[in-house]
């Protein structure tokens, strides 16, 4: 009985002891990936190797990408899992104990590293491997594979560069590339000096004699532009560290600026619109006082036959498709059309339907969808343009121009029409003959030149004239002091020139292009002048012309005498 007195108070000491023992236990377990080894490569079924020590250890959990995979109570256990694909996982497991400490190893299968790449100059493009990866330097890539990678930058102006780099799991790679340029210069020089120096259709912004630098190697185009003198074009080929040279005689440019014929069609004709054929270089000239057209050699500026059209008829266009004239007469809302190969007549397209409320106001063609459009004037209804096909000679569309239809124009680079109305110029797409946008301008649009070397659209108003960039329908400037009154105005292909009739000085004002500036004002070419066409082939300017005692005449305006 003393026995038991003495041993029972011993084992119950002794189970106290141990449950004390576990609770100050504070240590969390210790715990470790074996396998497989941190950074390497792991795809498809793996044998995934977790050891953990701990004496009251309780159970491990092991997460792929923090989703639970696996559970066991064995301080040591392996398993199988499967890895999808070769992006980067981490691997992780979790060892507790029975106080609920816990320790947590992990380690990274398919991981990436950083590349950081540097060039002088910088801003080259980034190849990685042969691909495109978007960036420039300076930049740093962070989603690098470890490995060997092959690294190639290129720059405009300069040699490609490329090498190799071994990047390394947890460490940052470093690539340091100076680029050598591959570049010339090209000396340019002229006589006369002060010419504008153009490479590859682009203004460099320097005037001869220059030399420009930093010019890639390789075969350029040269072109020299300056005001009164024809353009001098020429190719030139910069080798690396070289200076090409090219010196340039540039040829007077005699713009036409005096009258040279004037072509008397008779009385009472009121001459008001020209449009001239390539084809055949024939001047057509609508006489809204006779309802007809006058035909006249280029050649010999006689009038060679005469056209009957409708009443009173107001513009006039020619159609390099079908080598047709489309004629727009005001007072009978139709257009005449007729062969300008034989000055044949072959039909009426009625355009109006409501007589004297309803008029066509102007015409011209889109050679490249064979169209040919129509202006209306409603009268206080939504203007239209009529859309005539030139293949069938029929009206096929109607745009309909809230702003006010009015003077036409076609770009033939961007394929648009443009139309005119008070402080409105309305841009429309020329293959769907949808409206695109509106520009503003500072005033009535009179008239329109379409100037194919700038791309530019010039539209005259009153005594300022506005240029619109064809390429994106912005408004580049307004000339002003242009005159008082300038209503019909036409480009010259040959100088560069807008020419302009001011109706309330009855003078020809001549403005250059390159700088929107006037050059000349002409005397005694026109009055009450509506109507303007440029003959490319002799490089003249017709005028419409009536004189006070109402004899209807065509001024043709030649090249300065010397």
């Amino acid at each position: 009985m003393r026995y038991w007195r003495c041993v029972i108070p011993m084992i119950l000491l002794l189970t106290l002891l141990l449950n004390c023992k576990d609770a100050f236990d504070v240590q969390a377990p210790q715990v470790e990936v074996l396998s497989p080894m941190d950074g390497s490569q792991a795809v498809g079924d793996v044998q995934i190797v977790v050891r953990a020590r701990d004496a009251n250890l309780s159970k491990v959990l092991v997460y792929m990408d923090d989703q639970f995979i696996h559970e066991s109570t064995e301080d040591s256990f392996g398993f199988v899992y499967n890895i999808p694909d070769s992006n980067k996982h981490t691997i992780k497991a979790r060892a507790t104990d029975r106080r609920g400490n816990w320790g947590v190893a992990s380690i990274m299968v398919n991981p990436v590293a950083e590349l950081q790449i540097t060039s002088v100059p910088s801003g080259a493009n980034v190849w990685l491997n042969g691909q495109e990866t978007g960036d420039t330097t300076d930049c740093l890539l962070t989603d690098v594979k470890p490995g060997l990678h092959t690294v190639k930058l290129t720059k405009p102006g300069c040699f490609d560069w490329e090498d190799t780099v071994t990047v390394v799991y947890k460490q940052r790679a470093k690539v340091e590339a100076t680029l050598v340029a591959d570049v010339g210069s090209v000396q340019v020089s002229s006589s006369p000096t002060g010419a504008t120096v153009w490479l590859d259709g682009q203004n460099t912004g320097n005037n001869t004699n220059c030399t420009i630098s930093d010019v890639p190697t390789g075969l350029h185009t040269l072109k020299l532009t300056k005001t009164d003198y024809w353009d001098w074009q020429d190719t030139v080929t910069v080798t690396l560290g070289g200076t090409s040279a090219r010196d340039a005689t540039l040829t007077p440019n005699p713009y036409p600026d005096s009258l040279i014929a004037a072509i008397t069609l008779g009385d009472y004709y009121n001459p008001c619109a020209l449009a001239w054929n390539s084809t055949n270089n024939r001047i057509y000239c609508a006489n809204s006082g006779k309802d007809n057209v006058s035909v006249i050699d280029c050649v010999t500026n006689q009038v060679v036959s005469t056209v009957s059209t409708g009443s009173y008829p107001c513009a006039i266009a020619w159609n390099p498709m079908n080598n047709l004239v489309y004629v727009a007469n005001k007072n009978s809302d139709n257009v005449t059309v007729f062969d300008a190969a034989t000055n044949a007549y072959v039909t009426t397209i009625r355009v109006c339907y409501v007589t004297g409320y309803d008029e066509p106001v102007d015409v011209v063609c889109n050679p490249t969808g064979n169209k040919v459009y129509c202006s209306r004037d409603g009268y206080g209804s939504a203007d239209t343009i009529v859309v005539i096909s030139g293949a069938t000679n029929q009206v096929v569309a109607r745009i309909p121009i809230e702003n006010g239809a009015g003077a036409l124009e076609w770009n033939a680079t961007n394929n648009k029409l443009y139309t005119g109305s008070s402080y409105k110029v309305t841009v429309i797409d020329g293959t769907t003959d949808q409206v695109v946008t509106t520009v503003s301008v500072p005033g009535f649009v009179d008239g329109f030149a379409w100037n194919e070397t700038n791309n530019a659209i010039y539209c005259s108003h009153g005594g300022t004239m506005s240029v619109i960039d064809g390429a994106n329908n912005q408004l580049i400037t307004t000339i002003s002091s242009v005159g008082s009154d300038v209503k019909a105005i036409v480009w010259n292909r040959a100088n560069n020139k807008i020419y302009g009739a001011d109706l309330s000085t009855d003078k020809l004002v001549i403005i250059d292009c390159w700088t929107n500036s006037v050059v000349a004002r002409l005397d005694a070419i026109c009055y009450t002048t509506r109507g303007l066409a440029y003959d490319a082939q002799g490089n003249r300017i017709y005028a419409t012309y009536n004189n006070t005692s109402g004899t209807g005449r065509v001024m043709v305006v030649g090249a300065r005498r010397q």
